[in-house]
């Protein structure tokens, strides 16, 4: 354990003398005594005298003091003195000086000092102070994360919905619908739908995927909203649903969309569930959410705002043509599922996605699903992932063996599919799907872009095909393979699964740190392609990707791009005399006029 007090007694004795000082200066400190803690740490337990009231106080140094601020609190258990303390009873004092200002010049002395004014001020154990009050003001501004710290229960509402419930007319009331998510350190509501009597139109946040709506909405509860001038402390203060009834009364609502009992169906509305939850607009159109449980008893959940819009793309400019772009994955393992991930946070509006697998706990290492998708195929868990990320994000998926043992007819229309996206990318590392995909990127005329990941650590490879900018991906493929004769990989034993023995049977693995490299830059390149930027970002169309000073890399992230600039395509193709080609032509012609002379089927 680190003390501060053995390496630095120089500062020891600074503080020594510094707290002596004090205590014979001011007459408010009395009988300074020092102590180590159990815990090894330094204290200094005092009383200090405000208004003749006695505090008894301790003065905690930290192991990392002076790095980190000294710390004063009530010495003994229960007990609560000021507004500007942490925590509930017991709590450290918030003082001048805390984490967001500190400096290592602060003593502890001058923290009894802060402490003493606070007290002095705040004068908290006189007779005549029945509730504690703020009396010495804040220093602090906190964050969202700080203010709802301690509170279980909570309630969304985005920049869009506020800027809603501001533009309702006052002493309206409606109804609402909201989906909650349980958490394991919270509960969240979130609004989906707001409709107001009187026929209005229903507002609805499109920012919230529809996933969390659940099968036709069967995840999304009602509750009613009454918008008010009340002030929020009295909103705040209600006892029970009684109390809220009687605080609304008195706002000059009409509760009858409240006071409707299961059986009634009222404004085309019916709650099955006991009394409806309440959400009310105070005057300065702050909500307050309240669950209401049968008994009568309520909870007012801790409101979480947004002032950003969800609509805020934080991805750059030139990725905003993703939206309208088609993405067909074939693999959707660790480098497949990452590579779809992350292009669905940048922004690609449609996936295909392709794979037979099953998801294992084997596989959760390197793979963005978790032991909740154990058992399921990866293509689903996937799908999942991604639509919680956008509600304006569609996916699309298949859970054929392309080149396993499959109905020639369905592995056809998932081809014809791939065909019909705009990009297409391997994440297989299979040679037979590989060959697949080229065929079908050279017959739809669309780009193809293949990863792969080296065993053990080593790095990886990125590549794509453009039509009209790249030789065709056969002719990319043997211009790598070619390389890699020319330079033989290291004498390792192929393993499995991004894994190699070494010579003396050392196992090395490929991490979730080396897929997600290789992941990255592959979607990367993916954007570049699918955008057609012109000029492009990448000069090459081919890389290997070093991530150890291994092979033909020299060093970790050392990036060796291969040229295919002006290598001829030899992509076959029949030979054809003018008079086949001809003969060919009518035979087509033939055929569909044969098609439609037909007659319609009967109905």
């Amino acid at each position: 354990m680190y003390l501060w007090f053995l390496t630095d007694p120089g500062r020891l004795e600074r503080e020594r003398v510094a707290i002596v000082a004090l205590e014979a200066s001011a007459r408010w400190l009395v009988g300074a005594t020092w102590s180590v803690s159990i815990d090894g740490g330094l204290c200094v337990d005092a009383i200090i005298r405000a208004h003749d009231h006695d505090y008894n106080v301790r003065l905690i140094y930290p192991s990392f003091f002076p790095s980190v601020p000294a710390i004063v609190r009530p010495l003994h258990a229960n007990e609560r003195w000021s507004g500007h303390q942490y925590g509930g009873v017991h709590g450290p004092l918030c003082l001048e000086w805390g984490p967001d200002n500190w400096h290592p010049e602060v003593t502890g002395a001058q923290m009894l000092e802060s402490t003493y004014q606070l007290l002095d001020t705040e004068n908290s154990l006189s007779a005549e102070r029945q509730k504690l009050a703020m009396a010495v003001p804040s220093r602090h501004q906190l964050t969202i994360g700080q203010e709802v710290r301690g509170s279980r229960f909570r309630l969304y509402i985005g920049r869009e919905l506020g800027a809603y419930f501001a533009l309702l007319p006052d002493h309206i009331s409606g109804i609402f619908k909201f989906s909650t998510q349980l958490r394991k350190e919270s509960w969240l509501a979130l609004i989906h739908e707001v409709q107001p009597v009187g026929g209005a139109a229903v507002w609805n946040d499109i920012a919230i995927p529809g996933c969390l709506r659940g099968l036709e909405g069967a995840l999304l509860r009602t509750g009613v909203f009454f918008n008010t001038e009340l002030d929020g402390a009295t909103v705040s203060g209600a006892n029970g649903l009684d109390g809220l009834k009687e605080i609304l009364r008195e706002g000059g609502c009409t509760l009858d969309i409240l006071d409707q009992d299961s059986g009634n169906e009222s404004n085309g509305t019916r709650f099955d569930h006991g009394p409806p939850d309440v959400l009310i607009l105070d005057k300065a159109n702050d909500p307050h959410f309240f669950l209401v449980f049968k008994d009568g008893g309520i909870l007012e959940l801790t409101l979480v705002r947004s002032e950003v819009s969800a609509n805020v793309s934080r991805t750059p400019e030139d990725y905003r043509g993703l939206a309208g772009v088609s993405v067909g994955i074939v693999g959707v393992g660790s480098l497949g599922s990452k590579i779809a991930m992350t292009l669905g946070r940048m922004g690609a509006g449609e996936f295909f996605l392709v794979d037979h697998d099953i998801f294992f706990p084997q596989n959760i290492e390197r793979h963005i699903l978790d032991w909740t998708d154990v058992g399921d195929h990866k293509v689903n868990g996937t799908r999942e992932v991604l639509s919680r990320i956008s509600a304006r994000l569609n996916v699309e998926v298949c859970s054929l063996y392309l080149t396993g043992q499959e109905s020639s007819a369905a592995v056809s229309g998932a081809l014809n599919r791939l065909g019909r996206c705009d990009l297409l990318i391997d994440a297989t590392a299979d040679s037979g799907v590989f060959n697949l995909l080229a065929a079908v990127a050279s017959a739809s005329q669309k780009p193809l872009v293949w990863a792969e990941v080296y065993a053990g650590g080593l790095g990886g490879m990125i590549a794509r095909s453009r039509p009209g900018h790249d030789p065709d991906a056969q002719t990319m493929r043997g211009i790598y393979n070619q390389y890699c004769l020319e330079h033989p990989a290291p004498a390792l034993q192929i393993a499995r699964d991004y894994a190699v023995e070494d010579r003396d049977g050392q196992v090395l693995v490929a991490s979730d740190a080396d897929v997600s490299v290789i992941a990255h830059h592959a979607a990367r390149l993916a954007v570049d392609t699918v955008l057609e930027r012109d000029p492009s970002v990448f000069p090459y169309s081919m890389y290997l990707i070093g991530l150890a000073k291994r092979w033909v890399f020299e060093a970790p992230f050392h990036t060796i791009p291969i040229d295919t600039e002006g290598v001829r395509s030899l992509e076959a193709r029949s030979e054809v005399s003018l008079e086949e080609h001809t003969r060919s032509l009518q035979f087509i012609g033939e055929l569909l006029e044969k098609r439609s002379n037909a007659a319609p089927p009967s109905a």
